[in-house]
């Protein structure tokens, strides 16, 4: 997640508002620290020999289980209701998130009239407001011992504040940095 905010957040550093040219300059950016980032992983993890051995024993216990059919697991998974709604929550979160990152420019451009660095500090709100929560989460994860319990608190909590964001045209800059803060958290 930080990866997408941040390349929504870094770019707007060098796009102006009705320059064509400032697109080139954020795209020789974008492409320098890509290529950097991909040669840094270029060298992959070493393994020792702990790390090897580990792997062997996964590896030997994994072809002495007997694999089920895909179709028989498939119905099984299915009718996990806990799992399905696991799959629901994730899926409303994977959809919001993209969402929010496909229409942030759009909406600091058009609807609020501003310039795109406007976008850094609303997507920073999301960011900030997800790293404060985190430690959050975690208290409350550990006090009620109950992840079942915990998910669904956590889907509606991202829900609920969602809603401001489907009123985005009656938002103001400053409403738009409080809804993404609280979108963040939950």
């Amino acid at each position: 997640m930080i990866g997408i905010v941040c390349s929504m957040i870094i770019p707007p550093w060098f796009v102006k508002k009705g320059v064509p040219e400032s697109y080139q300059t954020m795209a020789w950016f974008s492409l320098i620290v890509g290529f950097a980032l991909f040669f840094s992983m270029l060298p992959g993890i070493n393994e020792n020999k702990t790390l090897r051995e580990r792997y062997r024993i996964t590896r030997e216990k994994l072809e002495a289980v007997e694999k089920e059919p895909f179709f028989k697991t498939t119905k099984r998974v299915i009718k996990d209701k806990t799992f399905m709604v696991k799959v629901i929550f994730f899926f409303g979160y994977q959809a919001a998130a993209a969402f929010i990152q496909a229409s942030a420019a759009y909406v600091v451009t058009f609807i609020l009239d501003m310039e795109t660095s406007a976008l850094t500090l609303i997507l920073a709100a999301m960011l900030l407001g997800a790293m404060i929560s985190m430690p959050i989460w975690t208290i409350v994860s550990k006090k009620m011992n109950n992840n079942k319990k915990l998910e669904i608190i956590a889907g509606w909590t991202m829900f609920v504040t969602f809603i401001p964001l489907m009123f985005g045209l009656y938002l103001q800059y400053i409403g738009y940095i409080i809804a993404l803060f609280a979108w963040g958290i939950g």
